[in-house]
């Protein structure tokens, strides 16, 4: 009875796993788009894709600085910021399905990061207060 249950277990594990690994990362895309609400087109990434990219642009040669979105997959990316003489270009990457809504996505702070300081902060007001 435990090794057919165990049989069934390792099935179930393998199946899951495959299940997984069958799943092809989803982002939004866009080209060259003068507003976020335009870039949410939803796409099922290549299985090489692993990374969901903005790419925001700005235009310092034209009087309004226009600024362009491109969202887009990629099998490979860096995050990096650009100044060049006429304009700035950002680079944000994430690698969650649709992780790409944000227009200014490097901007953001997992919340995730923002529960740890909150509780170091309370943690050191316990501690310099004597509790």
């Amino acid at each position: 009875m435990q090794s057919k249950m165990r049989t069934c277990l390792t099935i179930l594990l393998a199946a899951v796993l495959c299940a997984e690994q069958a799943h092809s990362l989803k982002c939004y895309t866009c080209i060259a788009q003068s507003s976020n609400d335009q870039c949410m087109i939803p796409t099922d990434c290549t299985d090489g894709d692993k990374y969901c990219a903005t790419i925001i642009g700005t235009d310092k040669s034209s009087s309004s600085g226009a600024v362009r979105i491109t969202k887009l997959c990629l099998p490979m990316c860096t995050a990096a910021s650009q100044h060049a003489g006429l304009g700035d270009v950002s680079t944000s990457c994430c690698q969650r399905d649709y992780c790409n809504r944000s227009g200014a996505a490097s901007l953001r702070i997992s919340y995730a990061t923002l529960e740890v300081g909150i509780l170091a902060s309370f943690v050191c007001l316990l501690v310099w207060s004597g509790l």
